[in-house]
């Protein structure tokens, strides 16, 4: 019990600093925008190679947007360092100033993952998503805006329950509008906090800006997330 408790505290001092440290970084113009991401999932492990998994999010971007996603996917495990997964997302998305829309992606992931340090790993997700919006709602009906996402991504094991994580993203989009072009990249500091065997919390600074256009929105974000295994 005490024990329990003397790591909770670590935990708060360890996110105050954190969040302190993020928000020294924020530089406001008319196009950077500050916001906040939490989530909660559910996995739930068939057997040594398959993984379900199950996510509520909801993300808010100050004088921009409000979103709320779930998310249901299936992960497969081909060997010991590469992943393939499917995934399907519901959206319900509001900007500022425009109607509610109503989307739904579908998306294929391809992961690996190797040990560069006896406590360090680094990560590569490629990931093809293509995103509808459902008729009435938008401009675009039924026709899809297609995203290709490479991720590389740390994961440094600093004590047995902290993990230090990074990660940066780049976005390649295409529509019916527009060909293939680098539209955002986002960068990712953050820190697992194994609460039990089955359970982490994390707390991460996002930083993502838009790529390519004369006047870039950068927005800079604090994301909290809670998982468990079932």
């Amino acid at each position: 019990m005490i024990s329990i408790k003397k790591n909770y505290k670590k935990l708060v001092r360890l996110i105050f600093v954190f969040i302190l440290l993020c928000s020294s970084f924020l530089v406001f113009s008319q196009q950077t925008s500050i916001g906040v991401w939490s989530s909660v999932d559910i996995r739930k492990k068939i057997n040594k190679n398959w993984i379900v998994k199950s996510e509520l999010a909801y993300r808010n971007i100050y004088q921009n947007s409000k979103d709320k996603f779930l998310d249901l996917a299936v992960r497969y495990k081909l060997n010991k360092k590469i992943k393939i997964g499917l995934g399907y997302r519901y959206g319900i998305e509001q900007n500022m100033g425009s109607p509610i829309e109503y989307s739904n992606r579908l998306n294929v992931d391809v992961k690996s993952k190797f040990k560069i340090l006896p406590k360090t790993k680094i990560e590569h997700r490629v990931r093809f998503q293509r995103k509808y919006a459902e008729m009435f709602t938008s401009t675009d009906g039924f026709l899809a805006t297609n995203t290709l996402r490479n991720r590389i991504k740390i994961d440094h094991k600093t004590t047995k329950k902290i993990n230090i994580i990074s990660s940066y993203e780049l976005f390649a989009k295409q529509s019916f509008k527009e060909a293939l072009f680098f539209a955002r990249q986002r960068a990712l500091l953050g820190v697992d906090y194994q609460i039990s065997k089955k359970s982490t919390f994390n707390c991460s600074y996002i930083f993502q800006e838009e790529l390519q256009v004369i006047n870039p929105l950068k927005q800079h974000i604090i994301s909290f997330s809670y998982s468990f295994e079932i």
